[in-house]
């Protein structure tokens, strides 16, 4: 199985709940013209927009890859690119940071102290462990976005070849994160974790992986001046590569596109696989076990026979009564999402009021589909619903769907 995450998913902006309704009344009126350059359906809010590089190819389960916070910052050794793309197979790995000391890094003094460090995992086949390794906590701001991370690092050299050859494990989530306690899922986004390895002086690794989809735990620490973090990881890691400089010929922007659609018209059987794929923000972040307890059950995503057709371009629909339960009609169009860089992607809601977990509401149900990866008898997709709490606070809980042709 290739890496994945659907943690890195369509976030449904809960207050754009006028922009939900409008998408549902034009999807009651029928499709409208093809437009190739029409924006991405008007259900889609500021955090789902963003999200959407990372989506599509976690439709399919194996993700073009994620995103490196604080790449650009000098902090993390062998990796100065801020996004990766997974080229092979993950295989679990585990880590642990036991009193990491929190070093300001941008003194660029030499610590005056370390905790220990652990890491075991394996890339490409090949195993990579270390019981005696070195870690640090920093914290750390990202030149992109302004905001803070906290980057524990675990590292190990090794001079017994008589040429030092570095090890190096790193867990990277938001500050906001940091609670002695607290379960923290990875999502490929915000929350990574990096390895790396090769000859301590290079400028790249010889081996690099990354985890999108996993937990930390952390222990008892501070951040404060003088504080120590002590944490552990279980997670999912694949080799990884670097994108090619995508301003070597010029930073043009991405011309517009038409969708891409291999749904072919048809019976299919909708079926939704558990476990729940978790990811919240703002003031909900670190709440993912609250949600990671829905069931399909929950959700009503039930799944059974469904019929599809395609009214334009920019439409799929769906019908049969196996949506009820989950998007309170026997029907439901989704609408291309208008992505140039993911052109298959197409996107439904419903809104489906009511209590949600850790005193949030629920707001909307959302059905995605993959056109461009579609096969004539299998498309993938996912589903689930979107909470807020009223404070800035978002999580989505979905699952994987798939369309079979029977």
């Amino acid at each position: 199985m290739r890496a994945h995450s659907l943690t890195k998913l369509l976030l449904v902006a809960a207050t754009m709940r006028t922009a939900v309704l409008l998408a549902g009344c034009a999807a009651a009126e029928g499709p409208g013209p093809a437009d190739p350059g029409a924006a991405p359906p008007q259900g889609l809010g500021a955090p789902a927009r963003a999200a959407l590089p990372a989506l599509l190819p976690a439709l399919a389960r194996q993700p073009a890859g994620g995103r490196v916070p604080v790449a650009g910052g000098g902090a993390l050794r062998f990796i100065a690119a801020d996004t990766f793309q997974f080229t092979g197979d993950v295989a679990a790995g585990t880590a642990a940071f036991d009193g990491a000391v929190v070093w300001d890094w941008m003194t660029r003094d030499q610590p005056a102290a370390f905790g220990t460090g652990a890491f075991a995992l394996s890339v490409g086949g090949a195993a990579y462990a270390a019981t005696g390794a070195e870690s640090l906590a920093l914290v750390v701001p990202d030149d992109a976005t302004g905001q803070e991370y906290l980057l524990l690092a675990a590292d190990v050299i090794d001079g017994a070849s008589g040429a030092e050859v570095a090890q190096v494990l790193y867990v990277i989530v938001p500050v906001a994160d940091f609670v002695p306690g607290a379960v923290v899922a990875l999502d490929g986004i915000d929350r990574v974790a990096l390895f790396a390895a090769g000859p301590a002086l290079a400028e790249q690794p010889a081996v690099a992986a990354a985890a999108v989809s996993g937990l930390v735990t952390f222990g008892a620490g501070s951040l404060g001046a003088g504080g120590a973090v002590s944490a552990s990881l279980t997670a999912d890691f694949g080799p990884i590569d670097w994108p090619a400089d995508p301003c070597a010929s010029g930073c043009e922007p991405p011309p517009t596109t038409d969708p891409v659609n291999g749904i072919v018209p048809g019976h299919y059987v909708l079926a939704y696989a558990a476990p729940a794929y978790v990811f919240c923000e703002g003031s909900l972040a670190g709440h993912e076990t609250d949600f990671a307890a829905l069931t399909l059950d929950d959700a009503g995503f039930g799944g059974g026979e469904v019929d599809v057709t395609l009214p334009s371009p920019m439409r799929v629909a769906l019908a049969g009564a196996a949506l009820g339960a989950a998007f309170g009609a026997a029907a439901l169009d989704l609408d291309w999402a208008g992505d140039p860089s993911f052109p298959g992607m197409f996107v439904g809601f419903a809104l489906r009021d009511g209590a949600g977990p850790a005193g949030t509401t629920r707001n909307v149900a959302y059905l995605f589909f993959d056109g461009a990866s579609a096969t004539p008898t299998l498309v993938r997709g996912g589903a689930g619903l979107d909470f807020e709490d009223g404070a800035g606070g978002y999580c989505t809980t979905a699952f994987d769907a798939t369309l079979t042709a029977p």
